[in-house]
């Protein structure tokens, strides 16, 4: 819909295989990172670890304020709800970014 391509990493262990999450270290987000990042964060966690890093800070996304994060266990549903909620925040994240 948006014309969007996932890094290599993530096109081949996720798009084209079947790898559905992976944990990965802060120093291998640049590898990860495209040009947009959505990102989940547990209720009552911090997530300035990652966040107030000079590596989060230097990816081109952040700089570009090209992030998302999201609550990430609430988004973990797949009622009919919690999905069209999901779109919605989809949607209109990337809405801003049009023409652009």
């Amino acid at each position: 819909m948006w014309g969007l391509k996932a890094p290599e990493a993530i096109q081949k262990d996720m798009v084209d295989g079947d790898e559905q999450y992976k944990v990965i270290s802060l120093e291998a987000m640049p590898e990860y990172a495209g040009d947009f990042i959505l990102y989940g964060v547990l209720d009552g966690t911090d997530p300035a670890f990652v966040t107030s890093s000079n590596l989060w800070n230097a990816l081109p996304a952040v700089k570009n304020g090209k992030t998302l994060p999201y609550e990430q266990v609430s988004w973990m549903h797949r009622d009919p709800i919690t999905l069209n909620a999901q779109a919605d925040a989809f949607i209109a994240f990337f809405e801003q970014f049009k023409g652009k």
